[in-house]
């Protein structure tokens, strides 16, 4: 196989725009597509709407008939939407981690994937806004996003699109019931106030009262179940023919049993020791894939709300655009814990955060496409982690850690097209990030009540105020080609994710330095038939330095376990997208089809933090003493540490050449849509199926996640109208992981007394559905 080089990239980019212009005439792909009944997708992937088929970069869109048939829920279940995004459930509080071509994180303050709803920057990763069915669609933007997006990300955006409150009165309802005793309810509704006010309200409810798996710990409680109502309005205010404000706000409250716990099958886990174990005992696993063991039960509870105002005028010359947004959130969660004398971590993460952008951008007509916006941000998180034992007569610590970022950015990007119908594309951003950590740590007591403790300090430890600042100037430019309905692009493009302090109890925070990432990709987007064919392939090439990567660690002096952070100094993530689609195919059917083949590799990575089971240490003193070691450790491990039970150990390892975490060498999706008219009803078959060759958990490379396969599916049967509800009424039987394949959704091997902390990815779900079109 000829090897990928940044030469072959440029050489594809020269190939591609020596194509010769095929024998088509040159029209409107979108009136045409219009014409023949098929919808043209827009996309802002640029901060303006487009056709996506003329936007110079990889983005990948999941529409919200595509999330409903595969009933899509949660971020985490749009792993098996789009190949080459790895969406994980991670350890409270930081949310799920995103991952995009192998580049991805979650430590530190932010990720290194943007997720944004409707243009506005969310911190706080709130999975099941997903579950909103105001969504329009889901834009994945692949590569860096240093330009125009609120927040710089080296990785990529994901971005939710909602529809706006609409001049005439629209809306659905649904409701459902699947296995696990799960009911959900839905509702969307929008309607006119008046000649210039419109107005729109999404509601979701969802309780599943049974969990996946048993507490072995606890007869008679699961674990793995949950509950949640989120809700969003929007009221639109046409002041002008100028001018229009749409205000919006959303609330969510959210329950689960679903905090990762202890155990879980995976192979050579451990699920904790008591604090003066030895040697090291290894519980055996669950003989259930979903079972887990937790003395104190886990759980996870949130509360978010936020509110929004998006300004837009009409100037002489361009539009004139305001959004500023506040949001705040609250958890509480507990994990780990496995008997009496072990462990439990309750997690306490109180977030807030105030952005507001201004943009001017050129009017749709203007032959110059340009926009230039002013960009701020304010975010911090409150973090209280209680470390505690009941054999320790409820006594434990507690670190308490307030980090905050504020940014403030300018950016311009402009658009010429030439007479010949080739478009260049030029765009700069200055980004300036201050960073501030405070963290403190105390003895405390928990002899109040061990299931809900009052903290009751009872020495205090040292506190550190530290900060500092960076900053960047980050760009990119593109040249693309038109060729009637192809496009051939080229782009360089670059993306900065801000540094920031890590907490290492006793001792001052670390300071990790900015991960960067310069994005080199050429690309090629074909339609035929006014869009019933479609081809898109990219072939893309990441640099990455200062890459951010987490590991669990224990401190020496306590024996707890905090999560640090090293930068990895070098990471390549190389590699090719390819989609095609075709639409009926036959009358009624559509076939899609989409894949990532990816090489990610850690280049220079000296430092990795290696954790691993006892079941993975080795006696290597030929005089019978006994000296750990590690696979892959460039040094023993430093021993057995009574403090942990002598559950796991670390040691550093070099991990250089070594794949990325959470990095997959080839994902693969193939779906497809039966539609069947029976007369006034209609039939629609819809499914899908993911294969992932699989990935490893840590830097080492020493875990995998095995390859997997997952296949979701639906059947809608829309009734007659003699049958229907006073609406168009719909019956829909759906499934989620068919074969009910077992994999994981988050592993985290831990040295210390809590053992591994594991969260499986969801099992076989089936349930109906009765929806309403208004």
């Amino acid at each position: 196989m000829r090897r990928l080089t940044k030469g072959t990239l440029l050489s594809t980019s020269a190939a591609l725009f020596a194509l010769p212009v095929l024998a088509q005439d040159d029209v409107s792909a979108s009136e045409d597509a219009s014409a023949s009944g098929r919808e043209t997708i827009i996309v802002t992937a640029q901060r303006r709407e487009e056709n996506l088929q003329e936007v110079p970069l990889s983005v990948a869109v999941v529409s919200a008939a595509a999330l409903e048939k595969s009933n899509i829920q949660t971020l985490e279940q749009f792993l098996t939407a789009v190949p080459g995004v790895n969406i994980t459930q991670e350890i409270p509080p930081r949310g799920a981690q995103t991952f995009i071509r192998g580049v991805g994180n979650i430590v530190g303050l932010e990720s290194s994937v943007g997720l944004y709803t409707d243009g506005i920057y969310q911190p706080m990763v709130l999975s099941a806004l997903l579950r909103l069915n105001d969504i329009e669609r889901v834009e994945v933007l692949k590569g860096p996003q240093g330009t125009l997006f609120g927040r710089n990300s080296t990785a990529g955006a994901i971005q939710l699109v909602t529809r706006k409150p609409a001049d005439e009165f629209d809306g659905n309802m649904s409701i459902g019931y699947g296995n696990f005793d799960t009911f959900d309810a839905n509702a969307y509704l929008t309607t006119p106030i008046g000649e210039s006010v419109q107005t729109s309200i999404a509601v979701t409810y969802k309780n599943q009262a049974e969990g996946w798996g048993d507490n072995l710990l606890r007869p008679g409680e699961d674990i793995y179940r949950d509950r949640y109502f989120l809700g969003r309005g929007k009221i639109n205010f046409d002041l002008t023919d100028r001018t229009s404000l749409l205000i919006g706000g959303h609330y969510v409250d959210a329950w689960s049993a679903t905090a990762s716990s202890t155990g879980g099958g995976f192979p050579g886990a451990t699920v904790g020791a008591t604090l003066d174990t030895t040697p090291p005992i290894i519980y055996p696993n669950p003989t259930d894939f979903y079972d887990g063991r937790a003395f104190l039960a886990p759980f996870r509870e949130s509360q978010a709300y936020g509110v929004d105002a998006r300004l837009e005028h009409e100037l002489p010359f361009a539009n004139l655009i305001s959004i500023t947004a506040y949001q705040s959130a609250k958890e509480n969660s507990r994990y780990g814990g496995v008997d009496i004398d072990s462990f439990a971590v309750n997690s306490m993460p109180d977030m807030e955060s105030f952005s507001q952008e201004l943009q001017l951008q050129s009017l749709p007509d203007s032959p110059l496409q340009w926009q230039a916006g002013v960009y701020y941000l304010d975010f911090s998180i409150d973090v209280i982690s209680a470390v505690f034992s009941t054999s320790l007569a409820g006594n434990g610590l507690q670190l308490d850690t307030v980090d905050s970022v504020e940014s403030i950015a300018g950016y311009a990007q402009a658009t010429y097209e030439f007479p010949s119908r080739t478009s260049i594309t030029a765009g700069v951003r200055y980004t300036h990030d201050s960073v501030k950590s405070n963290p403190s740590i105390d003895f405390t007591s928990y002899r109040e009540d061990p299931n809900y403790p009052e903290v009751l300090a009872v020495f205090q430890g040292p506190e550190h105020d530290v900060s500092t600042s960076f900053e960047k100037v980050t760009w990119r430019v593109a040249v693309d080609q038109k060729f009637a309905d192809h496009m051939a692009y080229a782009s360089v493009s670059t993306g900065y994710k801000a540094g920031f302090f890590a907490s290492a109890f006793f001792d001052p925070p670390n300071l990790i330095q900015p991960e960067t990432n310069i994005n080199y990709e050429a690309g090629l987007k074909m339609s035929w038939d006014n869009d019933r064919f479609l081809f898109n392939v990219a072939a893309f090439w990441n640099d990455l330095k200062n890459v951010q990567v987490s590991a669990a660690t224990l401190d020496p002096m306590t024996g707890s376990v905090f999560v640090t952070v090293a930068n990895a100094a070098k990471a390549r993530s190389r590699g090719f997208d390819i989609e095609a689609v075709a639409n009926d195919v036959v009358d009624g059917l559509s076939l899609r089809a989409s894949a990532q083949i990816l090489d990610p590799t850690y280049r220079r990575f000296p430092n990795a933090v290696a954790t691993a089971p006892s079941g993975f240490l080795e006696t290597r003193d030929v005089s019978g003493v006994p000296t750990l070691f590690v696979p892959g450790c460039s040094t023993p491990a430093t021993g057995i540490r009574p403090g942990n039970g002598g559950n796991t150990d670390e040691c550093l390892s070099n991990a250089t050449g070594n794949q990325l975490i959470l990095a997959s060498k080839f994902v693969g999706l193939f779906g497809f849509t039966y539609d069947i008219p029976l007369g006034d009803a209609a039939l629609s078959i819809s499914g899908d199926v993911t294969y992932n060759h699989g990935y490893y958990w840590d830097a080492p490379n020493i875990f995998r996640q095995p390859s997997f396969t997952v296949a979701n599916g639906s059947v809608r049967y829309d009734l007659p109208e003699s049958l229907a509800i006073g609406a168009k009424t719909s019956i829909v039987f759906w499934m989620r992981n068919i074969t009910g394949e077992k994999y994981w959704s988050s592993v985290r091997f831990n040295p210390g007394p809590q053992g591994t902390l594991t969260h499986p990815a969801e099992p076989r779900a089936y349930g109906v559905i009765l929806k309403a079109d208004f």
